[in-house]
């Protein structure tokens, strides 16, 4: 048995842009930033972001997030991995994407940054390797 599935907690990086189907049905794309701590020295972390492509397909869906989300809003997605190709310019380009599909997704808009000002998070705890007993 295989699994796809990403569950995702981040922050719309910009405003959701409408698109449409093939068969003229409302779905939605936009960018969300996840980000994790590092530790670089002694009480120092680097935040690292991460950013993702979001692809939205099914229709009420995309019109939660295209009503209720802009930039800096904290969502909470599960869809599917997905990798697609496309010419351009002669030439194959990749591009991957986390999809919504119309069955066995979910999105819930968690925070509006412009409501609750910036999300604080403090970095997680760094686990020295050395001090895992193995």
């Amino acid at each position: 048995m295989t699994m796809n599935q990403v569950n995702i907690v981040g922050r719309l990086g910009r405003d959701p842009e409408a698109i449409t189907t093939k068969s003229g049905e409302p779905a939605a794309k936009f960018s969300c930033a996840t980000s994790e701590y590092r530790k670089v020295g002694e009480g120092q972390f680097d935040e690292i972001t991460e950013w993702h492509n979001v692809v939205v397909w099914d229709p009420k869906i995309a019109e939660q997030v295209m009503n209720k989300a802009q930039k800096g809003t904290l969502i909470s997605l599960t869809g599917k991995m997905s990798t697609r190709s496309y010419d351009k310019n002669g030439e194959t380009q990749y591009r991957t994407e986390v999809v919504l599909p119309k069955f066995n997704s979910r999105l819930s808009i968690e925070a509006d940054r412009k409501q609750n000002g910036p999300a604080t998070q403090a970095p997680a705890a760094a686990v020295d390797p050395d001090d895992i007993p193995l």
